[in-house]
């Protein structure tokens, strides 16, 4: 086995070679701290070990770092959308995708009715007219790929059984061109052409899709994610590639700003009045820092995407796809977002005991209250031979008979029987951004902001503090604090009830980034590891709801129990960098997430979302029925709400 810490620094001197840029190597941890516009990222696996010996495994790294180079080097990552519907006819019949900042290759790949096998095509295709470019210009590279292509081969033949044998024969032929077979000749021409273009592979991409895939029904499709994903998507790499465009531009702005900045500074101490300054000056000013903003989110944006395929492909986080609703085309974006489910790390014995040590002195009145739902959980079985109580119906039915001159029934008793519940209830938390801000109490909430407390005034009672340890306050409580003993409050009760629950966080990175970070499964006990888990529970960044809502809503269907539950504990409406094709406008996530709410509603999952937003009502009405929310005013009453809907739903 070769690892890539082993051959990372012999990799970075080749890379700079070959490009003049230094490397960043996805799943490495040493060169991540470099900064500077001269930089490429390339993805590579953790390690390599197909091959017996060291050096060939070394040489496969090596062919991957000029792979991906030649991916940027021949035009590859500059395929234009617009550009390939204008010279494919295939491509401009189909209606335009409708993807929010999505890449142009994503695009491409959303023209056909199966993305996985569009991408997968395109990448066998592109590779192989890459391949033959590098090889044309570094003829010492020949050995380099034909080492891989034995690699290549065998990964291959283990799915000849599979529905796709025929693409992955095709792919295999490729590596001999000259010995195509006609039909794969016909049909991958355009690339083996020396002026072949990345549109060239894009139209190869449409005829061995018509040839192969035409009558395909997407349900063979599935299933072979796993299948496909064995390379790197170039979607990833263009990704990548203009985040490094984006970076240069917000590096020119920024020094253009400085420029105006300092003519500013210079005007201001030249002119004795403000009127006198350059009015367009300042207006180009204002212009500028607003492109400045666009593109520090774009970039933000694009590194959540990245660091999302890190998780996926290298870390390897339990992935889930969800589509999402987009209502401004009224249609739904298939398999549109990802959600990784994390693990919370323990934290330290001190904070976990200080989660403990809040909510300590309400455990016994919680459970109390929650005692009283056990017996909605018990039955009364009339005409019982035996029983606690006499079953008044059946002893009038006995003295009739006796009367009559009948046998009476034995069966004159009442017995009470335990009915097991048969309850599954996810407690889904918000661990936004804004879960950070401190408790505010119902009066300050109501106080006008430039309003003085009137006695709040340090003179009031003399300049001088007396008492030096009064002046000592306590660190604010948190909303994710009180969410966090809320919830640990519920779990409380529910083990003393008996019912399976889990207890989930959420947050949003985009739409290739939605963390769901598990505290606690169904399957395991509030044990020392879960109650830490919960107190390890922090704020994070978005308020991605709608892929998280079908998340839960899987994972409570999965349980198979006759009751289930969702709560949702949040502190705002739905929102992320990419939820909508503009961020200010909060509409898209809230007509995506109504959809997530009805979608379980249909599946039988009762819903209820408790926020601590008080203007929760002016969307939360629009997401779901009135008696699905509860908009509570005082945080601090977050733990009776929490108690009450769930009494509530589960009676």
């Amino acid at each position: 086995m070769t690892l890539l810490s082993e051959v990372e620094r012999p990799l970075a001197l080749f890379t700079q070679g070959l490009s003049n840029r230094i490397p960043i190597f996805h799943s490495s941890e040493q060169l991540h701290s470099i900064s500077g516009s001269d930089l490429c990222e390339l993805f590579l696996p953790n390690e390599f070990d197909y091959f017996d010996e060291s050096s060939t495994n070394r040489d496969a790294y090596r062919w991957l770092v000029m792979q991906q180079l030649g991916f940027r080097r021949y035009d590859t990552l500059s395929f234009s959308i617009q550009h390939a519907r204008s010279v494919i006819e295939y491509l401009a019949m189909q209606p335009m995708p409708t993807a929010h900042r999505a890449p142009d290759l994503e695009l491409f790949y959303q023209h056909f009715p199966v993305r996985d096998l569009a991408s997968y095509l395109f990448y066998v295709l592109e590779e192989t007219r890459v391949a033959n470019l590098i090889v044309s210009e570094f003829p010492g590279a020949q050995r380099l790929r034909h080492q891989y292509q034995t690699y290549r081969t065998h990964s291959i033949s283990v799915l000849d059984q599979s529905p796709l044998a025929e693409m992955m024969r095709l792919e295999v032929a490729l590596q001999s061109p000259d010995r195509l077979p006609p039909l794969y000749l016909a049909l991958v021409s355009p690339i083996l052409n020396k002026r072949a273009t990345v549109y060239s592979s894009a139209e190869a991409t449409v005829n061995c899709y018509q040839a192969f895939f035409a009558n395909l029904e997407l349900d063979v499709a599935e299933g072979t994610d796993g299948e496909l994903q064995d390379t790197v998507e170039l979607t990833t790499l263009q990704r990548a590639a203009r985040l490094e465009d984006w970076k240069e531009e917000l590096h020119d702005v920024d020094a253009q700003l400085m420029a105006m900045s300092f003519d500013e500074d210079l005007d201001a101490k030249q002119s004795t009045s403000e009127d006198a300054l350059d009015g367009s000056l300042r207006e180009a000013s204002v212009d500028l820092k607003q492109e400045r903003d666009q593109l520090q989110r774009r970039i933000d944006m694009e590194k959540s995407h990245l660091a999302a395929y890190e998780n996926q492909h290298i870390v390897g986080n339990p992935h889930f796809r969800y589509d999402e609703w987009d209502h401004l085309h009224q249609t739904w974006l298939k398999a549109w977002c990802s959600v990784f489910e994390i693990r919370e790390d323990p934290v330290t014995q001190d904070s976990a005991s200080e989660l403990m040590k809040s909510i300590r002195p309400l455990v016994p009145a919680v459970r109390k209250r929650f005692e009283q739902v056990k017996p909605l959980g018990m039955r009364r079985v009339p005409r019982s031979l035996d029983g606690e109580d006499l079953d008044i119906n059946a002893i009038v039915e006995a003295r009739a008979d006796l009367h009559a001159g009948l046998t009476p029934t034995e069966h004159v008793y009442v017995r009470v029987e335990k009915k097991q519940r048969d309850v599954a209830a996810c407690l889904l938390v918000d661990l936004s951004a804004s879960t950070d801000d401190p408790v505010v109490s119902p009066d300050s909430k109501h106080m006008p902001e430039d309003e003085e407390d009137p006695f709040d005034d340090p003179y009031l009672h003399g300049a001088i503090n007396f008492d030096p340890d009064q002046a000592e306050t306590e660190t604010p409580r948190k909303i994710i604090d009180v969410q966090k003993e809320s919830v640990l409050l519920l779990a409380t009760a529910l083990e003393n009830l008996g019912d399976l629950y889990c207890v989930y966080g959420f947050s949003g990175y985009g739409r290739e980034r939605v963390e769901v970070h598990v505290a606690k499964e169904f399957n395991e006990s509030l044990n020392r590891r879960a109650i830490n888990a919960i107190a390890a529970m922090k704020p994070l960044r978005s308020t991605r709801m709608g892929p998280a809502i079908r998340h839960a809503t899987h994972k409570l269907l999965a349980t198979g129990s006759a009751l289930k539950v969702l709560l949702v504990i949040s502190d705002g409406f739905p929102q992320d960098s990419d939820y909508g094709p503009d961020r200010s406008n909060h509409e898209y996530g809230i007509q995506d997430t109504a959809k997530a709410i009805h979608e379980a509603h249909e599946k039988g999952v009762q819903l209820f979302c408790i926020t601590v937003d008080v203007s929760g009502h002016d969307y939360l009405r629009r997401m779901c029925r009135e008696d699905q929310y509860w908009v509570i005013e005082d945080t601090e009453e977050l733990p009776d709400a929490l108690q009450f809907a769930y009494r509530r739903l589960t009676s």
